[in-house]
């Protein structure tokens, strides 16, 4: 074992040569450290020094006091703030803040820092930093009705729900570092701020000024409680959402548009727009039509549980801007009261009917299609009675979602009238209904063909489906009428088939336009009851008796497929041209199971057969080859004049958009021919052409008049149409672009997008409620809640008037 004693005596017999202890030999010989002590105010208070940012203390003795037996020392602090003590030998020291605080501020580190310095020496550091103690900003927006200076709240009009922002600084620029809404009462309170300058910024309302401007600066020194009340002129509205939030008895001022007026009682009605619904309590309420826009001032409280405003001190009507689309609901979202005060509509099965008094007044029972039961309230003064229920039947049921506490099911769908009721349930897509045999449903569609020799027999379609429709009486209807059915899904020798107990002609239009189909789609019953286009080299032309006619006709891909003609069309079996020749047909896509294939285009007349260039395919057939480059001729309708690559194009089957770079100049009626491949942007059908010729000229395009049903159906897309109706509102965009919104005669509303670069600004337009004409090309953003919409050309497309 090693041993170690020689070298502890030989460490004692040196401390007894120096006559010293180990403690005074060791501070004697260690190494001497230096002590940088910096003493501020945290401005910022990030607990760190910043320098430009924070306030640093000059003039202070800094002293630095050993708790070990050694010498210590002071400094004073610089300019910076900053103190530096050399030579402390090794030991610990106490540090000290010779000065006085700053006023208004506390010490946020210790009031006695200690600090150790090593035998080998080192850079010590430490600090004394100092925060501010905070300051406040108060205040409330109110209308200063009393012309007193001071709220008074039973004179003034609180501002509630209107937001604030708090801005460091001089100016409301960059991020702001507070934001809050001002309570039911109008009041806000920034709190536990630092001193300095200060900016509170207003977000007013448009119908809102505020006195000295929306923006107001202060400084504030420590510990400051700074009042801030802001006053403003004017009318304070909100949305009906943030009305049914206001506290009860606030004052508000609403605008919306009306759903329902008891047409037994004047005082009660319900009001809404695009945020929720309310109802209204006034004791001088005028004769209110449902769709008139209106806005009123009243008090915010409730009945029965029911949100009301009343009384109302104020009411102005802006006319009628159509009925608002009802929402569609669920029982379940019924029953939580969701949507209390909007229009709803929502699809049942009457479970049971029970009288609320002898005068008819009734509850009806329902279930929805997830079996959850909710109420339906009936007042017998609506027109409809306890017995205009069948119990088991399915109902498309309309109507405002009101409140009861007093039932057991207190929210309840309200109806307002006998059309709030559709027998069989409310308009399904006809793709929808196609599933639905022998079953009751609603549709709504276009016509696209009735037979000429057989009034029975049309055809229907959305912009989901088409379907053949079966009705005795049907002798007044033509195709291009909109028209909404009641009946029963069925099927006729395969061919899927609606029996109507009802049909009611709601609007007109033009027929749909075809949709390009192959033979391999035509042979396998695809797009049954649609109308449609195809193209292919003619096989042969069999003549059946009365000169009825059975075609044959080659695809492209090879695939051959039938036609089928009456001859009571007009086209007859010698309008074929030989066989070898391109033809293209339209028609519907029938069906009979008696062939094989079943499936066959039925041609309508004349205009559906087209002898055509080989190699060429319609603008309709193009718009289904996603990834295909194809060739077609077409009229230009439009090329925008800020951007020369966008252009549209058409033929008879339908239109479509083109992007490309390097485009020629093109005027609107050139007759062009294109190569390119067919894609899509934002899901608008569109082609990038390789190659475009003008190969003649000729009148711009007559647009197609068509409702604003079609134009939500988006069944023209990519066309040149035209929608005539009653401004509704014009909504300025950014760069002065607008996006419009018109209602046909029908109730339908249509939506126009407007680029200001085409020259029509803002004020181009009319006051809501003028008559407007609107032409341009159906374009579509799948973006967009309405994903379709027209796209307005130049100032010549907008007609005021007339």
């Amino acid at each position: 074992m090693r041993r170690s004693f020689p070298r502890v005596l030989a460490v004692a017999a040196l401390l007894a040569l120096v006559g010293c202890d180990e403690e005074s030999i060791t501070l004697a010989t260690g190494s001497p450290s230096t002590l940088t002590v910096r003493a501020y105010v945290d401005t910022n208070g990030d607990g760190v020094w910043t320098a430009g940012v924070d306030e640093p203390i000059a003039s202070v003795t800094i002293t630095a006091t050993s708790t070990s037996g050694g010498a210590g020392g002071d400094a004073t602090t610089g300019a910076e703030g900053q103190a530096t003590l050399e030579g402390l030998l090794p030991g610990s020291y106490e540090v000290q803040f010779g000065g006085t605080m700053p006023t208004g501020s506390a010490l946020s580190t210790a009031a006695n820092p200690v600090v150790v310095a090593p035998f080998r020496g080192a850079a010590l550091e430490t600090e004394f930093r100092f925060t501010w103690f905070p300051a406040s900003i108060t205040g409330r927006l109110f209308r200063d009705d009393d012309d007193s200076g001071d709220f008074d709240p039973a004179a003034d009009l609180p501002a509630a729900g209107i937001g604030m922002a708090l801005y460091a600084g001089s100016t409301a620029t960059g991020t702001p570092i507070a934001t809050l809404q001002t309570s039911a009462d109008g009041a806000y309170a920034f709190m536990g701020l630092r001193p300095g300058t200060y900016t509170v910024e207003v977000d007013a309302l448009e119908t809102m000024e505020i006195v000295g401007g929306t923006t107001q600066t202060l400084m504030l020194a420590p510990e400051q409680a700074a009042s801030l009340p802001v006053l403003f002129t004017g009318t304070l509205r909100v949305d009906v959402a943030d009305a049914r939030a206001a506290a009860d008895g606030q004052t508000v001022t609403i605008r919306g548009v009306v759903t329902w007026q008891a047409q037994w009682d004047s005082r009660s009605y319900f009001l809404q727009d695009g945020t929720a619904g309310i109802n209204v309590f006034d004791f001088d309420g005028p004769d209110l039509q449902i769709g008139e826009e209106i806005e009123i001032t009243g008090t915010r409280g409730a009945f029965r549980g029911e949100l009301q405003v009343s009384p109302v001190v104020a009411l102005e009507n802006f006319g009628d801007v159509g009925e608002p689309t009802p929402r569609a609901v669920t029982g379940d979202e019924i029953n939580a009261g969701m949507f209390q005060g909007e229009l709803v509509t929502i699809d049942g099965i009457v479970q049971a009917v029970d009288l609320v008094n002898n005068f008819g007044t009734h509850v009806v029972t329902v279930t929805d299609g997830a079996g959850t039961t909710f109420s339906i309230y009936v007042d017998n003064r609506t027109g409809v009675d306890a017995g205009d229920w069948s119990v088991g039947s399915t109902y498309g049921l309309t109507g405002v979602l009101g409140f009861d506490e007093r039932d057991a099911l207190p929210s309840r769908l309200e109806v307002r009238f006998a059309e709030d009721l559709q027998l069989g349930g409310s308009a399904l897509s006809i793709a929808d209904a196609r599933t639905r045999d022998g079953e009751s449903v609603v549709i709504q569609g276009v016509i696209s063909w009735q037979a000429n020799w057989d009034d029975r027999v049309f055809f229907l379609q959305d912009a989901t489906g088409g379907i053949s429709v079966f009705f005795g009486g049907a002798e007044a209807l033509q195709r291009g009428d909109v028209v909404q059915i009641r009946g029963t899904i069925g099927a006729f020798r395969g061919e899927v088939q609606m029996s109507p107990q009802s049909v009611t002609v709601v609007g007109s239009g033009p027929a749909p336009s075809p949709r390009g189909v192959t033979g391999a789609e035509i042979n396998a019953g695809s797009f049954q009851g649609e109308l449609v286009t195809v193209t292919g080299e003619l096989v042969s032309v069999n003549v059946l008796s009365f000169d009825n006619q059975d075609v044959t006709i080659r695809d492209a891909a090879g695939t051959e497929f039938s036609v089928y003609v009456d001859s009571r069309t007009g086209l007859g079996s010698g309008a074929w041209p030989a066989p070898g020749a391109t033809v293209r047909v339209t028609g519907v896509i029938g069906n009979d199971d008696r062939n094989d294939p079943a499936a066959r285009v039925e041609a309508r007349g004349t205009e559906d057969l087209v002898v055509a260039t080989a190699g060429q395919i319609s603008v309709a057939e193009a718009r289904s080859m996603d990834g295909m480059t194809v060739t077609i001729e077409a009229v230009v309708t439009w090329q925008t004049s800020w951007d020369s690559r966008v252009y549209f194009f058409q033929d008879g089957t339908g239109g479509m958009s083109a992007f490309q770079n390097g485009a020629p100049n093109l005027n609107r009626g050139d007759r062009v021919r294109i190569t390119g491949t067919v894609g899509s942007f934002r899901s608008e059908v569109q082609m990038s052409p390789d190659v475009v010729t003008v190969i003649g000229g000729g009148p711009p395009l007559a647009p197609r008049v068509v409702p604003a049903a079609a134009v939500n159906a988006g069944l023209y897309q990519g066309e040149l149409v035209q929608v005539s109706g009653t401004l509704v509102n014009v909504e300025t965009l950014s760069f002065d672009n607008q996006e419009v919104t018109v209602r046909d005669a029908a109730g339908g509303m249509a939506t126009i997008y407007v680029d200001s670069r085409n020259g029509v600004l803002p004020a181009a337009w009319p006051a809501p409620g003028a008559s407007v004409t609107v032409t341009g090309t159906l374009g579509t953003d799948d973006r967009l809640d309405q994903p379709y919409r027209i796209e307005l050309r130049d100032a010549a497309d907008l007609q005021v008037g007339g």
